[in-house]
């Protein structure tokens, strides 16, 4: 239903399905990786990575080399695929739409600890709170421009 990924009528974002069989397939624990920027890593999934990708636009625009990793499988992630697609990226930020307790972040933050000891790590959750319904729902969520400023600080 979103068409745009920056500004209305850019159609960066979504295209027309392929024919069934017509478009490479992604086989099982692949990441998708946008960029190959060494400065930040955002690792994201689903609107994360809608909202990541306007992020490292703005982000961008100060002079910031970032890469937006999709992890588009959430269990098992293929942890090896994800070290290799952070590559020499010196710093990590996860986004995560889910509640900063007991979330996906969680998880990442521990492999990128353990496996990746040299990079400077964040996270950035929606907040522990109930759902709240209507427009209000993204209150709680990540957005653009938190993202933006969780990289920043994360770059500082």
């Amino acid at each position: 239903m979103t068409r745009d990924l920056h500004e209305e009528g850019d159609g960066l974002w979504t295209s027309v399905y392929e024919a069934p069989g017509a478009a490479a397939p992604i086989a099982f624990g692949d990441v998708g990786v946008h960029g190959d920027g060494s400065d930040l890593a955002i690792v994201t999934y689903g609107n994360g990575y809608y909202l990541s990708r306007q992020a490292e636009k703005l982000l961008a625009a100060d002079g910031v080399k970032a890469r937006v990793i999709d992890l588009r499988w959430l269990g098992p992630v293929d942890e090896d695929k994800l070290v290799a697609a952070v590559g020499d990226a010196k710093r990590v930020l996860i986004v995560d739409e889910c509640r900063i307790t007991g979330s996906q972040s969680e998880a990442l933050m521990a492999t990128f600890v353990e496996r990746t000891p040299d990079k400077k790590l964040a996270r950035i959750a929606a907040d522990d709170s109930f759902i709240p319904l209507g427009k209000a729902a993204t209150l709680t969520l990540p957005s653009r421009d938190s993202i933006v400023a969780a990289a920043k600080e994360l770059l500082a």
